[in-house]
């Protein structure tokens, strides 16, 4: 800083910055110069320190100095190997190497050195792999990390089950060993049910890095499973349990449905007795399996498979329902038994109203609708093949002038009624006298009854309509 009348002063920002030391900060007056001059000799120091950065020399610091501008060394720096990189003579890069841990003798004379322009001093991590521990992993509550003590054995890290999660495998658990001197992976076996009972066979002395590796015992077994197929809620494949019943089963798939038939209940199971495997088939009470009565109860094996069947009928019977529309005293849907016919359906509804026109009814039946789909795909399927056919010879057969014309008129016209058979809709229609239904029970056209037929009847109509051949086409009422 310049001030007029008095010599230049100097203030060390490191001072400041780095140690906080102020006494040579100054009170800037009116017309001071703040000189700041160029970079003067840098090294730089980086890794395991606590403020690695690029540090500005005074002419005479050491590896010590540089140190100490950078907080200090971290815990974890490998103090055995430092490594200097110099640049010498302007000509070449140089590495050196040296030792600042506190037992070795040459350490006080290694922070000594000197520091040079442009040096970079690196200071790196410990390797990562921790001394004196040993591992517990695997199928275990906590698994962790644990000091290795003298004469420490496996029970001293899995002292009881409180240690482990549910459903361990107990036959076998293993120690991962680093075999010196090239550190080999080694597994020593050791029963884990074994140690927790107490065999002092199985309590091994533990080494520096051992793992110690615990199995779910579902990793190294098939777990056993039963199936449940039927009238449940939830068909599928369960885990079972020790002592599980059909009862127990059929909770855990939901409970039954309402189509459940309570009378039976299939069990088989695989016997694998006399050196194969056969099915035994099992029927039971399904009505005593859910009182819980013992010989119908049964408890199950790994793989057996329930079935739980439906009531005879019962869906079909759901569906039995027949449609009346139209002038009908009470339209609407009714249910009717199996062998029910039309006439007794139509009572039920009341009969006809007064407006109702019987000889116009409409009565569609599904199953006919499915087979008119079938026979209108096979007569579309047979027309293209005609039009192919047509348009093949129209091209290879030569044809006057009125000739060609006729061909192409009759193809146009296979064409277009093609284009409307494809756009029609088979309704199911059935020919019905449904006045001598209604006057005569035993007719032939008193049907019995289909899941899903409709029987459709319109208002008398009050009107003829006349056309044609005459000189004015009306309606006329009658």
């Amino acid at each position: 800083v310049s001030r007029k009348n008095e010599a230049p002063r100097f203030v060390d920002l490191y001072d400041f910055l780095v140690k906080g030391d102020k006494n040579s900060d100054l009170h800037l007056q009116p017309g001071d110069t703040i000189f700041v001059p160029v970079l003067g000799a840098v090294a730089g120091i980086a890794g395991c320190v606590k403020r690695p950065a690029v540090y500005e020399l005074k002419g005479a610091e050491t590896i010590e100095d540089i140190i100490q501008l950078a907080g200090g060394i971290l815990p974890i720096s490998h103090l055995q190997n430092i490594v200097m990189e110099r640049v010498e003579g302007n000509e070449k890069r140089v590495i050196k190497s040296f030792n600042l841990d506190p037992h070795d003798p040459d350490a006080q004379n290694n922070l000594k050195m000197s520091v040079r322009d442009f040096d970079i001093v690196k200071i790196y991590p410990l390797f990562k792999t921790i001394q004196q521990v040993v591992y517990l992993s695997g199928h275990v509550k906590y698994p962790r990390e644990y000091e290795l003590k003298a004469g420490m054995k496996l029970s001293d890290i899995i002292p009881s089950y409180d240690v482990l999660l549910p459903e361990p495998y107990l036959p076998q658990a293993e120690i991962m060993r680093l075999i010196q001197p090239d550190l080999q992976p080694a597994v020593i076996p050791f029963d884990l049910g074994g140690l927790l009972a107490g065999d002092a066979r199985q309590n091994l002395l533990l080494q520096n890095r051992d793992r110690v590796i615990v199995y779910d015992q579902w990793s190294k077994n098939d777990m056993p499973q039963v199936t449940i197929k039927g009238e449940v809620r939830n068909p599928g494949m369960y885990r079972l349990y020790t002592g599980m019943t059909i009862k127990e089963l059929i909770f855990q798939a939901g409970n039954l449905t309402d189509k459940a038939y309570l009378e039976k209940v299939d069990l088989v199971r695989i016997d694998k007795g006399g050196g194969s495997a056969r099915t035994v088939k099992m029927t039971k009470s399904l009505q005593k399996v859910l009182q819980n009565a013992g010989e119908d109860n049964l408890e199950l094996q790994r793989n057996d498979a329930v079935y739980v069947r439906s009531i005879p009928q019962y869906t079909q019977a759901l569906e039995r329902k027949v449609s009346l529309e139209g002038e009908f005293c009470f339209p609407g849907e009714y249910v009717f038994s199996e062998g029910e016919r039309l006439e007794t359906v139509i009572r039920q509804a009341g009969g006809l109203t007064g407006e109702g026109y019987a000889f116009g009814a409409v009565f569609l039946r599904e199953s006919v609708k499915e087979v008119q789909k079938q026979q209108l795909k096979d007569y579309v399927s047979r027309l293209e093949q005609d039009i192919l056919g047509m348009s093949s010879m129209q091209t290879q057969t030569a044809m006057d002038k009125d000739q060609a014309a006729l061909f192409q008129q009759e193809l146009n016209i296979k064409k277009q009624l093609l284009e409307k058979l494809k756009q029609s809709e088979p309704t199911g229609r059935m020919v019905i006298n449904l006045q001598d239904v209604l006057g005569n029970p035993s007719s032939r056209y008193n049907f019995e009854l289909r899941a899903g037929d409709r029987l459709i009847v319109a208002k008398k109509a009050d009107n003829v309509n006349v056309m044609g051949e005459v000189y004015n086409p009306t309606a006329l009422l009658v």
